[in-house]
């Protein structure tokens, strides 16, 4: 079971920038808590793994 934390800029970043479909984008990133092995690893620092999702022609990390 991995842990998502979205912290207030992130969140207001993805509000401005996808407006009505930012709710299915916040979905895709909380889907990564009970499903772990979606998305590509991008990088690991301190036992954190950061991951990209794509949506669309946009990837997010």
């Amino acid at each position: 079971m991995a842990q998502i934390e979205i912290i207030d800029s992130l969140f207001e970043e993805i509000e401005k920038k996808f407006k009505q479909e930012a709710d299915r984008i916040f979905d895709l990133m909380e889907e990564l808590e009970e499903n772990p092995h979606k998305g590509k690893p991008l990088g690991n620092i301190g036992g954190i793994v950061i991951k990209e999702l794509k949506y669309k022609n946009f990837r997010i990390s």
